[in-house]
Parts: structure tokens; C-alpha cells; sequence
């Protein structure tokens, strides 16, 4: 301990380093401060006055004043036994009482005595501030007064005390102890007047705190309501009009199916950005930082924007850094956001040409790198003038130009506060008609230091992809996997049976959580247990969340009894919900899920599902197979 902290400790009986459990009533009825501050004033008084009254002692002995040597023992005794009742857990006032009797008693001593004369009298002075600071206004009054009463018998009547005091020093004396009285008192109801408007102000904006936090509740609740009602019926128009575009149509159709398509998925796009921002506005907004490899992520936001580029003439290449360390700690969601909301922008402001996605390392400090990722396209560009407003809310620029083109005016706004949430930076560099280059820093730590270029499966290391000679968006086909997919709506079974027929697998619906039930145990005690098994989350009845809490019970109990011990982690089980807003994957994995599934449903976050949890032994990759998609 240092010997500022001993020096603290001393002076606040101990209280400094147990304040949160000690008396937890007494501080929010004082203020912390407050309370403290009367231990320092109890203290000073019990270790000042002692040694002052040891002097006192060696000085009265010196005179063979025996009785006064005697008394200023007794005070010392007094004054070190409140010292040490302070440092313990008996209540505030019991040493506050005993130092202020013991002070008046000395202050009596030192009228009776002769020595209230010269600076001795500021001894007598400080009595009314400080019974009024330890003891409150009443008692403290009521103490200084009871002193008051003794010095003037001391000072005017005749043998009342052992020293003759003059008349008008008598009176001069007693004036001022009347004067600081009075002034302790006034100060007193000032700061109690104050505290009294403190408090109410307090209480106030606790109250407006809570109104603003029941609104921002309200508001958030409004906008997950928002996110499912909205997401449930996009999520038909989605898988539908997908599904439609896989079928031989005349041209006109196919267009039609298309527009359909890109109207859905701009408003599913808006939907996010507004959930985002609100959560930004609201302070909601987590970085939630956790081991991934950076392969897999890449991976997936280059097939997501090839799919996105198949009915454009662009080409899309990436360069990636093999230097990069492929397993990295950092919020992989949030990264994703970045890269796919500025390819997605280049996307929608490119007709013709070219998108390139360069990743390198920008600079490396001990165990962390940052991350470059830089985005160009051959769009047609940004102004100058308007590249300073690009990153604020609900900014569109060249509105005339772009007046065709679907968005809210968030998307960089978002990425901005994203990047700048991971404690990095973004910026542009654009020439009008000719395109732009957004650059993006995130710090990453390196989790342990494996170069991608040691990463076996990793095949976009420098990859041109035309999106002309595109022809299927499956990957690969599932023909011996049961997959179970269960929603009380017909149509989205429709559409999640028709995405799913693609990899031929093979699949059962159900309408309820209790028929799920029934076809699980059936299936598991046939050995046909299901490989994979979509449930939505909000169904009548008996919802996603108590179904799969059901399932969980179940396969618990046979794994118990051992029969169930090919799969002691039970059936994955992923979870269908059109309620996106942040928190949602926490709370599922809590439920007993495996993963989580957004409404309406992406294809290749599909592909991703069932990449991740059908067995590597039941994908056949496409190129191995004939299919026409």
C-alpha cells in the first residue's frame, strides 16, 4: 500500500476502500463525498486534538497544574477511543457525538483555564461549523448553543473560571462566536436548499431518462414487429420470383420475375439499413469481436457478389495478400457489413466494366494488423463537392442522375460508424465519370499467425470472375441428406422446398412445432435421423424457441438411456426469423439452436447453411455431377 493510501485510509476510518458495502444507505442519503468528508473532519479532531492536548499535558506538569494535566489525559483518552470506535461498523454518529463533546468539553477547559484569549479562541471559533458539519443543523445548533451558554457564565460571571477577562474582550469574543454562528447557518440552509433543488432536478432526468429509455424500447420493439411482419411476406415474394427465374420462361416473363425480384431485395436492403441506423442512433450498435478465418470470409461476400453480378457485364476481380494471417479475432459480421455494403455500391452505380476488391496488410503492431481493404469500380464516380457529404445520413448525391436507382442514403453512413466502431477508418477517392476507390482500415488480432497462403481450400487469392459466362449458382448437391423444414405458412414451406430442390435433397415439411416433434423422434428411432432441420421461429401454439427447447429434452433423455450416441449433439437445428434486429443469434444459440436463418431467405446464405452443417461425406460437388440449374 502507498503511503498516500495510508495517509486516506487513516483519515476516513478504513471507510475509502469498503464503501460499496458498507452503509450502502447512509451514502445515497449523504453523498459519498459528504460521508467521507465528516470521517476526515472526525479524525483531524481525534489526532490534531490529541496532540495538542499531550502538549497541553507535558506543559501543565511543567507548572505542577496536576488537575489540568489530569483533565487534558482524560480529553486525549476520549478522543483516541473515538478514533478508534470510527473504524468500526458502529453508525456515524456515535464517534461524530463523541468528538464533538469531547471539542466542547476542551473548549470549556480552555475558557475555565485562561487560555481563550489570542489565537487559543480559534479553537472555540471552529466549534459551530464543526458540529453543524458533523451533526447536522438541529443538534449542531442545539450543541453550540449549550457552549455558547457556558463560556459567557465563564467570561462575565465573577469566579466562574480561573482567569479575569475584560469586559469588552468578553463581548468582542462572544460577538464573533455569535457572528460564525450565524453564518454556519446560513451557509448551512443554502447547501441544504441547494441539495433540495439537486435532487428534484435528479429526479427529474431520472424520470425523463426513463421515459427516453421506455420510448427507445417501444421503438425498438416497433421496429422488430416492423422487421418480421414485413420480412414474413418478402420472404414469398423473394423465394418465388427465385424460383420462377429457374424455369424455362418466355423473355417477357422472365423479365417481369426479375423486376419483381430486384424491387423485393431493394426493400429488404432498406429494411436493414433503417434497423442499422436505429440501432447506431440509439447506441445499441455492439462490436462483438470473435475468432474467425478471414478465407471463409472472403469466400462468401465474393460468391454473394457474384450472384448479384450475373445479369450485368462486368467483370469482378479480387486480389488478396497471402501474407494475411487466415485466422483473425475481430467481429466477422461487422467486417462482412463493410465489404458487401461497398461491393454493393459498386454494384449499383456500375453499368459497365470493371470491380476489384484489392486486401492487404496496411501495417502490423505486435500481435494486431490492420487490415486494408480497398474497393474500386468503374462507375460513374462522385463529384467533388459532394465527397464530403458522402458519409452522412440520408445523403444521396447527384439525385438527378441517380433517381432511378433504389436506397435510402444510409449504406455509407453505416459503413462509416461501423468502421469507425472497430477503431479504424474509411475514405474515397473519385473521379466523376470515371469511378471510385473506397478504402477501408480495421484493426484485426491475429489468432494464431497462419498465412492464408497455407490455406488449402482457399481459391480466391487473385480470381477474375466474368459475370457473362455465368450459368448455375449451386456449388454443390446433397441427394442422401433429410432435411426437415418446418413453418405454419404454406408458402414459405413452398419456397423453402423449392430452393432446397435444387440440391436434391430430400425433404419434409411440417405446418407445427408438435408435428417437428413427432417426425424428429420417428425418424431418430428409425436411424433416419434428419441431417438438418430449418424451424421458423414465430409459429401458433407452439413457437420455434419451445419446440427446439422440446427436441433438446428429448434427445438429452435418449442420450441418458444411450439410444442416441451417434449424434451426441443432437440434430442442428436452424432457426427461420424475419426479426433481424441485433442479439437475435445470442439468443437462439441460448434456445438450443444451432444457427440462424434471415427471412426472406438469401440463396447463398442457404448454400452457406447447408455447407456448414450437412456431413462433408453427403455433398457432391457440382462439377462431379450433371445438373442443369
Amino acid at each position: 500500500m502507498r503511503f498516500q493510501d495510508i495517509i486516506i485510509n487513516i483519515l476516513t476510518s478504513g471507510k475509502s476502500f469498503s464503501y460499496r458495502t458498507y452503509k450502502e444507505e447512509k451514502m445515497h442519503e449523504h453523498g459519498f463525498s459528504g460521508y467521507l468528508i465528516k470521517y476526515v473532519v472526525m479524525n483531524f479532531i481525534h489526532i490534531f486534538g490529541s496532540v495538542v492536548l499531550i502538549v497541553f499535558i507535558f506543559q501543565n506538569l511543567a507548572k505542577e497544574s496536576y488537575f489540568d494535566a489530569f483533565a487534558c489525559s482524560f480529553m486525549s483518552i476520549v478522543a483516541f477511543l473515538g478514533f478508534i470506535i470510527s473504524r468500526t461498523k458502529v453508525t456515524q454518529i456515535v464517534p461524530a457525538v463523541i468528538s464533538t463533546i469531547s471539542f466542547g468539553f476542551f473548549c470549556v477547559l480552555l475558557v475555565w483555564n485562561g487560555d481563550a484569549h489570542g489565537a487559543g479562541f480559534l479553537f472555540i471559533f471552529l466549534y459551530p461549523m464543526l458540529t453543524v458539519m458533523l451533526l447536522g443543523m438541529t443538534t449542531g445548533v442545539a450543541f453550540s448553543s449549550v457552549l455558547l451558554v457556558i463560556i459567557i457564565i465563564e467570561f462575565i460571571v465573577p469566579g466562574a473560571s480561573r482567569f479575569y477577562y475584560h469586559l469588552d474582550v468578553s463581548l468582542r469574543m462572544i460577538a464573533v462566536y455569535i457572528l460564525i454562528l450565524g453564518i454556519t447557518l446560513v451557509y448551512e440552509t443554502s447547501r441544504k436548499t441547494k441539495d433540495k433543488i439537486n435532487e428534484k432536478l435528479t429526479q427529474r432526468i431520472r424520470g425523463l431518462k426513463e421515459k427516453a429509455e421506455a420510448a427507445s424500447k417501444a421503438k425498438g420493439d416497433f421496429l422488430a414487429n416492423m422487421s418480421h411482419e414485413i420480412r414474413t411476406p418478402m420472404n414469398a415474394i423473394t423465394g418465388m420470383s427465385e424460383l420462377i427465374l429457374r424455369k424455362d420462361l418466355p423473355e417477357d416473363v422472365r423479365i417481369y420475375a426479375q423486376d419483381i425480384k430486384h424491387a423485393a431485395t431493394s426493400l429488404i436492403s432498406i429494411i436493414n439499413d433503417i434497423l442499422d441506423f436505429s440501432k447506431i442512433e440509439a447506441g445499441k450498435l455492439e462490436i462483438i469481436p470473435a475468432k474467425y478465418k478471414l478465407s471463409s470470409l472472403v469466400g462468401d461476400t465474393v460468391n454473394i457478389i457474384r450472384m448479384r453480378l450475373i445479369e450485368k457485364p462486368i467483370q469482378f476481380c479480387s486480389n488478396i495478400d497471402m501474407n494475411i494471417p487466415n485466422n483473425l479475432f475481430g467481429d466477422e459480421v461487422r467486417l462482412r457489413q463493410i465489404i458487401l455494403n461497398l461491393l454493393s455500391n459498386a454494384v449499383k452505380f456500375t453499368n459497365e466494366g470493371n470491380i476489384r476488391m484489392v486486401m492487404n496488410i496496411d501495417r502490423q503492431v505486435g500481435n494486431k494488423i490492420f487490415l486494408r481493404i480497398t474497393i474500386s469500380d468503374t462507375g460513374q464516380g462522385i463529384k467533388a463537392e459532394d465527397q464530403e457529404r458522402l458519409f452522412t445520413d440520408f445523403m444521396q448525391v447527384d439525385t438527378k442522375r441517380n433517381r432511378n436507382i433504389e436506397g435510402t442514403g444510409l449504406g455509407l453512413a453505416i459503413t462509416k460508424q461501423l468502421c469507425v466502431a472497430m477503431g479504424g477508418d474509411i475514405n474515397v477517392k473519385s473521379e466523376y465519370g470515371v469511378g471510385s476507390e473506397f478504402t477501408v482500415i480495421v484493426p484485426q488480432d491475429i489468432d494464431p499467425d497462419e498465412p492464408l497462403a497455407l490455406v488449402g481450400d482457399f481459391d480466391n487469392k487473385k480470381d477474375c470472375f466474368d459475370s457473362s459466362a455465368a450459368r448455375s449458382l449451386v456449388r454443390f448437391t446433397i441427394p442422401t441428406a433429410r432435411v426437415l423444414v418446418v413453418d405454419d405458412i404454406e408458402t414459405n414451406l413452398m419456397v423453402a422446398e423449392g430452393l432446397l430442390e435444387y440440391y436434391e435433397a430430400i425433404v419434409d415439411t411440417c405446418m407445427s412445432g408438435a408435428e417437428a416433434i413427432e417426425l424428429v423422434k420417428q425418424h431418430a428411432m428409425h436411424s433416419e435421423d434428419y441431417d438438418l432441420v430449418f424451424m421458423d421461429h414465430m409459429m401458433p401454439d407452439m413457437d420455434g424457441i419451445e419446440t427446439t427447447l422440446a427436441i433438446r429434452a428429448w434427445e438429452k433423455e435418449q442420450q441418458e438411456s444411450r439410444l442416441l450416441l451417434e449424434r451426441p449433439k443432437g440434430v442442428p437445428i436452424v432457426a427461420l426469423t424475419a426479426n433481424a434486429v441485433v442479439g437475435m443469434r445470442e439468443m437462439f444459440i441460448e434456445k438450443g439452436f444451432s444457427d440462424f436463418l434471415t427471412k426472406p431467405i438469401d440463396v447463398s446464405k442457404l448454400e452457406e447453411m447447408l455447407e456448414r452443417w450437412i456431413p462433408e461425406e453427403k455433398r457432391e460437388k457440382i462439377e462431379d455431377r450433371s445438373i442443369e440449374v
